[in-house]
C-alpha cells in the first residue's frame, strides 16, 4: 500500500520515494540523456594550455581512478589535487578548499 506525502510515496515497506520530474530544458535533463552518447575521443596531449584536474575522492557518480590517472598523464602540463572530503559536487561541498587550489595553483 502506498500513501501519498506531496511529493513522497511511502512505499510498503515505509521507503521513501521521491518523484523527480525533470524539464527537457535543463542541465540535468540535458547531461543524463547525452553524457553516454556524447564523444570523449580528445587528444588531450595537444592541450597548450596549463591545466587543473581537481579530483573530489568521494564523487560516486564518474571518480574512477584509472581514467583520471590516464587523463593525468596524457596532459602535458597538468597539474592534480585531489579533494578528498569531496563528493561529486565539489564547489558547493567544499568551496573553501576548493577556492584554496584555484588561489594556490593561479598560472
Amino acid at each position: 500500500m502506498r500513501t501519498d506525502h506531496g511529493n513522497r510515496e511511502l512505499s510498503h515497506d515505509n521507503s521513501l520515494y521521491f518523484e523527480c520530474t525533470l524539464q527537457a530544458d535543463t542541465g540535468a535533463y540535458n547531461l543524463l540523456t547525452w553524457m553516454g552518447k556524447t564523444g570523449w575521443d580528445i587528444d588531450w596531449s595537444a592541450v597548450k594550455c596549463p591545466v587543473l584536474l581537481m579530483q573530489s575522492l568521494q564523487d560516486r557518480v564518474f571518480f574512477d581512478a584509472a581514467i583520471v590517472a590516464e587523463l593525468q598523464a596524457s596532459i602535458p602540463d597538468v597539474t592534480r589535487v585531489d579533494m578528498p572530503e569531496s563528493g561529486h559536487m565539489l564547489p558547493a561541498e567544499t568551496p573553501d578548499a576548493f577556492l584554496k587550489a584555484l588561489d594556490d595553483w593561479k598560472v
